[in-house]
């Protein structure tokens, strides 16, 4: 679905500190649905997750094995990302 050879630089830092600010100082939410499979996310949700239950989704290639070992996932197949995405424009 993205480009992966091209990637916004710090959009993982930016994500990370919403899990954490949304999460657990403002308390905006009861369950974080992460979708991504990148192993950077490891450590904001290692600090959510004693306070907020924690789901990670990802594409079936490149996940991160820290992640399925760490919490619970689905995988998520491309024709169903690109039902999602069908009305989006650029």
């Amino acid at each position: 679905m993205a480009d992966t050879k091209r990637k916004e630089k710090g959009i993982d830092v930016w994500i990370a500190v919403d899990i954490i600010r949304l999460g657990i100082i403002e308390d905006k939410y009861d369950v974080c649905i992460l979708i991504s499979g990148d192993a950077d996310f490891v450590p904001a949700l290692n600090l959510i997750k004693d306070k907020k239950e924690v789901l990670v989704a990802m594409t079936p290639v490149g996940f991160s094995t820290e992640l399925r070992s760490n919490f619970p996932f689905f995988v998520l197949k491309k024709s169903t990302l690109a039902k999602c995405f069908a009305n989006l424009k650029d």
